[in-house]
């Protein structure tokens, strides 16, 4: 288009916050989705580790014959309390 035809630079940005971004949780975690096609177990892991997406960690270490970390991070998500403050008032 021609210079005339084009909106400029400060117009264009009036409407960015329109747009849909992912945030960068949500990329990070079809990264590691996307590292788990490819067979990259390991790469996947340490990214779900990072994003602290339990569920998922388990099932790589599981796929990597690490079975007892998986149960060890289920167990840890299952009997963890939620609330630490809540706890210690009852003590």
């Amino acid at each position: 288009p021609e210079k005339s035809e084009s909106a400029s630079a400060a117009e264009r940005l009036e409407f960015i916050w329109l747009l849909s971004f992912s945030s960068r949780w949500d990329l990070e975690a079809e990264l590691a989705s996307r590292w788990v096609n490819l067979g990259g177990l390991r790469t996947a892991l340490e990214i779900y580790e990072r994003l602290q997406m339990w569920a998922e960690t388990a099932l790589c270490y599981g796929a990597t014959e690490q079975e007892e970390k998986a149960k060890h991070i289920i167990r840890g998500q299952l009997y963890e309390p939620t609330n630490k403050d809540a706890n210690d008032e009852d003590k």
